[in-house]
């Protein structure tokens, strides 16, 4: 979804988008495994074959919990980014747009408000010229990591949580994507 609005007032605005489920058929194998690596969904797989689960004409149903970070005005203290109630939901420590452009910003991953640790974050970065980099590194046993930030630009954060559906939805696997958007241009402060 996109978002055209002016800030009511300065601050930091937090942007939340929670999603309805949809679903997505998974007609052969290499689809889903190619999806559990790129992810990181560890174990996945394997789960899929212990619990003897079809290898085509599957379904997951998916939820988004995405979240933007929009600083409008000069930066005050109470400029805090928060929990805002999503299941899946990425909380950055720090406001990336305080002072100048840091090195890296620390991030919490929540599932259902409490820390999720062992968790892929992938980390898109455009700094500009066409080119965007893809990094990924794990949330700790506390639910958090650190995100470079070199080089600045817009920054997109994704974590997936995959789960057994319940039985009665019909569907095989469900999963919550979370994701935190924010920019760091260079020479902003």
């Amino acid at each position: 979804p996109s978002l055209d609005v002016r800030a009511a007032q300065p601050g930091l605005n937090i942007v939340t988008y929670h999603s309805t489920p949809d679903r997505l058929i998974y007609r052969d194998w290499e689809k889903f495994t190619a999806y559990a690596e790129y992810e990181g969904l560890d174990g996945a797989v394997a789960e899929h074959r212990v619990r003897g689960l079809p290898e085509t004409d599957f379904s997951e149903t998916y939820i988004r919990c995405a979240k933007a970070l929009i600083q409008a005005g000069p930066v005050t203290a109470q400029d805090r980014d928060r929990a805002t109630g999503m299941p899946l939901e990425l909380v950055a420590l720090e406001n990336p747009y305080a002072g100048a452009p840091s090195e890296a910003l620390g991030v919490q991953l929540l599932w259902r408000g409490e820390p999720l640790g062992g968790v892929q974050i992938a980390i898109f970065q455009d700094s500009g010229g066409g080119q965007v980099r893809r990094t990924r590194l794990r949330t700790d046993e506390n639910g958090t990591a650190t995100i470079p930030l070199a080089g600045g630009g817009r920054f997109l954060l994704n974590a997936v949580k995959l789960l057994p559906a319940d039985p009665s939805s019909g569907d095989e696997w469900q999963s919550h994507w979370a994701s935190l958007t924010f920019a760091i241009m260079a020479g902003s402060e």
